[in-house]
């Protein structure tokens, strides 16, 4: 943690300097959950504009 401090430019992001400082290389279960978290918000996103289409569809033919 020392070297945190003794770094000339901070680093954005201390979760991934301490990763790199303490050598812990390749995946690690917070890389495959951050992944799969960005994958969940994607696929949301998508139903909540799939249930938009069908309520305005609903909406259209209530109007009829």
């Amino acid at each position: 943690m020392v070297g945190l401090y003794e770094e000339p430019d901070k680093p954005s992001n201390a979760i991934d300097y301490i990763k790199k400082y303490l050598g812990q290389g390749g995946t690690t279960e917070y890389d495959l959950m951050k992944k799969e978290n960005d994958e969940m918000k994607k696929q949301i996103k998508q139903l909540e504009t799939q249930v938009g289409n069908m309520r305005r569809q609903l909406a259209n033919e209530d109007e009829v």
